[in-house]
């Protein structure tokens, strides 16, 4: 990854990736399977981790299938449609509130 120019917080985010889904599996990462990996992605979603998270495991195991162990067959991860959260809007009650104190 450093030959690749990535930057020092992705390759730590992506090692990190890379201990989780060996801790959930208890096995070799090389063995896995697409259905396994996306498992693991569907159980991180339903424990409440954001779509960019998502998202970011999934180009993490991508980038080590295709790039590192250069798995043809590998059907790459398909990443989750970012949340649309919107912003906050104060009342005009809540902003009266404030602005009189």
């Amino acid at each position: 990854m450093r030959l690749r120019n990535y930057s020092p917080k992705t390759i730590e985010a992506y090692s990190r990736i890379y201990v989780e889904v060996f801790k959930f599996f208890h096995q070799p990462l090389k063995e896995l399977n697409t259905g396994q990996l996306k498992e693991y992605l569907y159980h991180k979603q339903q424990s409440g981790l954001s779509s960019q998270s998502i998202a970011l495991a999934a180009n993490a195991l991508n980038f080590l299938y295709l790039q590192i162990y250069q798995q043809k067959d590998f059907e790459k991860i398909r990443h989750p449609k970012r949340s649309q959260k919107l912003p906050v809007v104060l009342s005009k009650q809540e902003i009266e509130r404030i602005a009189t104190r």
